[in-house]
């Protein structure tokens, strides 16, 4: 069974870790001042991948079991978020990315999640 309020604990995670990338990437583009054509989609997916991870991860930790469950329900939900910000704010959908993202996002979160409820509760030398 699915622990819900962990998964919630991990998309709100994987949000501001969102945001606090995002911000950076921001930074690094003001400072830059330009971007290279394409690299949007890049940066997007790259972001999306380093902040469904490590909350996957931590998600399966919490539960401490079925970690890769948990973590493609999370990434899933993040999806499923993603995509309702960005066809609110871009009407115009490619499939072929939106493919490509969600098959990135959801191995992101299977690993984080394979990797997180196999990880050891403390470590002892």
């Amino acid at each position: 069974m699915l622990q819900m309020k962990k998964l919630l604990f991990g998309l709100l995670g994987a949000v501001l870790l969102s945001v606090v990338l995002l911000s950076a990437t921001a930074l690094v583009i003001l400072k830059t001042g330009s971007l290279p054509e394409g690299a949007a989609g890049t940066a997007a997916l790259v972001v999306g991948c380093l902040s469904v991870f490590p909350a996957a991860l931590w998600t399966a930790r919490l539960a401490g079991e079925k970690g890769m469950l948990h973590g493609v329900a999370l990434a899933a939900m993040y999806l499923f978020l993603y995509l309702a910000v960005s066809l609110a704010f871009y009407t115009e959908a490619n499939i072929v990315a939106i493919g490509i993202r969600a098959a990135a996002f959801l191995l992101s979160g299977a690993l984080g999640g394979m990797i997180g409820v196999g990880m050891k509760r403390k470590i002892r030398f």
